[in-house]
């Protein structure tokens, strides 16, 4: 070791490494102050923290001496030469405190202690300002934060150190990984070759580092917490037997779909340590809590704690309470299963390449649902059903959630974008209190894309929730005067059966508005359902943009006028009672082009009658999928995709219709198609299949 700085080495007892460090550096270092000494097999290293001329710490600039036990001595200085202290601090300490404060959204503020410090600007000078660090809970950080002199602030790392772990987890289940129905069963819980080989090993992150199953978002524990699953080396390598495997499954899910959360911006939708029982329930049934803010996992057949979708499901309810405290009236129940199971199907997967799904995440939870639905595959539910609003509602939550999770699948089609979806649809629930309606959420969905995409998605979101009955505000019809009538018979002939769900297309040639003239319109009313209507007409221009919803009886009366050269016609009943149906006798169209669209509502979007979509969209909802057009017409936009699937408890779709067209007197052609949707009264049932033509 050196004794003064030149000087040979001279070798001096470890507690003493400072003071040699010091004269090593030579006299007079005022802005030096001694920090730390470290031994270790090379030799003793001495870290001094470098000083502003009025003697405070300047922050993050260092110097550290190491006096090599090989006679070496080595000098590390973050900044060699003098710093120049300008400026002063104008704010107080409780502003200081009040702006680091304002920065860290992140977890329940505990503490925030505060330190006078010189903060670099680049060059040789350093400004008095402060240094906070914020602590927090639920999640646990401790938060670095540079505020300036002037009050600006600046977020640093985290200086709580997170840890990371191994185990074993099923993505989603085994049975949607392998698609292996023959071998993949419960057996009272116990495990398998098959079973064990549909494990995957993956990385646990954001553990806090005590050897169990805790971290920055989850907190993941049997009831008996003395039996959890405790490692010192984070190595949880379970098979499925064992409760700590359901411990490594709750863990891993729900950090990664809290870490996704934060990708797409949201950081406070619960953004807490999220307590997870296990074990919590014995039935075959899991609950968020909003008493205790805990999920409790069932145990009953397959551990709900051992299928990803059941796991992430119930989180999706403790977003919603997180975000809407007191989340669940109106039609919150079912939006918050709908969401449930949106945010399943959403979340992503370990490895598509390594790891493909062989069963589609439609069709959720696949393990657990081996206990009690007999088809193939078994669903819990689906979120890519035909259920229509309000005619498909059954009044239990689940069961609706499918209107909900499906109008967003869909939504996600016509985007073309799922993460820009979820990110909308978790900013709409921003904008609800605790009784929102299906409308009321459309609006805020509406708002959400006004907000971050400018309203550049509001025409696409519309039509997805025209065609799926959420939105229920027509546009308003056009005010051209018609100038030609043309005779058809068009509608159900005769009584409509329940759970109907068909269309026909009208197309004019060169029409820039159409409107129809009903000759009998009789549909099915009562008190029980939405506003007494139980069951509807729908008219939708070729656009999918929706202009008139009907119920009731009628009589003969004429529509609303439909802008440009395309009318479709959709008539959708529910399960109870029958309606006596409407015919169509004619429509009236006029090839007076208007010289502007007709407004629509502040926050529609709506493309004159002659012109595309402004986005490249889906349409949705436009024609029978059968539809044929002849006489070289123009082609209509594409219906949307029917998924020939049984729907877990709702209604089956069935493509079904046939055309037979032939040109009207006044050269317009008419398109016909018919689509029946079969009601499943139970779990599970295939749809029924049903196809009509009809002659003008």
């Amino acid at each position: 070791m050196l004794a003064a700085c030149g000087s040979s080495p001279t070798a001096v007892p470890p507690e003493d490494a400072g003071a040699a460090a010091l004269g090593y550096l030579g006299a007079g270092r005022t802005d030096l102050a001694y920090a730390s000494t470290h031994h270790s097999p090379t030799g003793d290293h001495v870290r001094f923290q470098r000083l502003a001329s009025d003697g405070t710490p300047i922050a993050d600039v260092t110097l550290s001496v190491h006096l090599g036990r090989d006679g070496n001595t080595r000098i590390v200085d973050d900044h060699p030469g003098a710093f120049r202290l300008v400026g002063a601090r104008t704010i107080s300490d409780a502003e200081a405190r009040a702006a680091a404060r304002a920065v860290v959204r992140d977890g329940e503020i505990e503490d925030i202690a505060l330190a006078h410090v010189a903060i670099p600007h680049g060059d040789d000078t350093v400004h008095p300002g402060f240094r906070a660090t914020v602590s927090t809970r639920h999640p646990t950080h401790a938060w670095d934060v540079l505020v300036d002199g002037d009050g600006v602030a600046t977020l640093g790392r985290d200086r709580d150190w997170r840890a990371t772990g191994t185990g074993y987890v099923y993505d989603p289940n085994p049975l949607a990984q392998t698609g292996d129905f023959a071998n993949m069963h419960d057996n009272s819980g116990a495990t398998s070759p098959a079973l064990d080989a549909a494990r995957i090993q993956v990385t646990l992150a954001d553990l806090d580092g005590s050897g169990v199953l805790r971290g920055t978002w989850v907190d993941a524990h049997p009831k008996s917490v003395v039996a959890r699953a405790t490692s010192p080396t984070a190595t949880f390598l379970y098979d499925r037997a064992s409760l700590q495997f359901d411990e490594t499954m709750v863990y891993y899910h729900l950090d990664r779909v809290q870490t996704q959360l934060q990708a797409l911006g949201f950081t406070d939708a619960n953004a807490r340590v999220q307590t997870a029982i296990v074990d919590g329930e014995t039935a075959d049934n899991s609950m968020y809590s909003e008493s205790d803010k805990a999920i409790h996992y069932g145990t009953g057949g397959v551990d709900d704690a051992q299928d990803a979708d059941v796991i992430v499901h119930e989180y999706g309810h403790a977003v919603q309470d997180n975000i809407v405290p007191g989340w669940g009236g109106g039609d919150e129940g079912a939006m918050g299963e709908g969401f449930g199971d949106l945010l399943a199907a959403s979340t992503e997967p370990i490895d598509p390449v390594a790891h493909p799904m062989v069963v589609t995440r439609k069709c959720l939870a696949t393990w657990d649902a081996t206990e009690y639905d007999t088809s193939t595959p078994p669903c819990l539910r689906r979120v890519d059903g035909t259920k229509h609003y309000p005619e498909a509602t059954m009044g239990e939550v689940h069961a609706d959630g499918e209107i909900f999770s499906a109008a967003n699948e869909d939504l996600y089609t016509a985007l073309g974008d799922p993460a820009l979806g979820l990110k909308l649809v978790i900013e709409s629930f921003y904008s609800l209190n605790t009784t929102a309606t299906f409308q009321k959420w459309v609006d805020a969905l509406v708002a959400a894309d006004t907000a971050l995409a400018a309203g550049a998605h509001v025409l696409a979101i519309r039509k997805v929730m025209w065609a799926r009955g959420l939105d229920r505000r027509p546009l308003p019809p056009s005010t051209i005067g018609m100038t030609t009538t043309v005779a058809v018979s068009l509608g159900p002939i005769g009584a409509i059966p329940n759970n109907a769900d068909a269309s026909v297309t009208i197309h004019q040639d060169g029409a820039a508005a159409i409107q129809l003239h009903y000759s009998t319109f009789n549909l099915q009313t009562s008190n029980s359902c939405l506003a007494k209507h139980c069951d509807n007409v729908y008219v939708f221009d070729g656009q999918g943009r929706l202009f008139e919803i009907s119920g009731g009886n009628l009589g003969a009366h004429a529509s609303a006028i439909v802008p440009g050269d395309t009318v479709v016609v959709r008539w959708v009943t529910n399960a109870s009672g029958v309606s006596a149906g409407f015919h169509i006798d004619s429509y009236d169209w006029s090839d007076t082009t208007p010289p502007r669209p007709v407004d629509a509502p502040p926050d529609a979007f709506v493309a004159p009658p002659d012109a595309a979509p402004p986005d490249a969209a889906p349409d949705a909802m436009v024609d029978a999928p059968d539809a044929l057009v002849i006489d070289a017409t123009p082609a209509l936009p594409d219906a949307p995709v029917n998924h020939e699937v049984p729907d877990a408890g709702g209604v089956g779709h069935a493509d079904g219709g046939c055309c037979d067209t032939r040109r009207a007197p006044t050269s317009g052609t008419l398109v016909f198609g018919l689509m029946v949707f079969g009601h499943v009264v139970r779990r599970r049932r295939s749809p029924t299949r049903s196809s009509t033509a009809y002659r003008p």
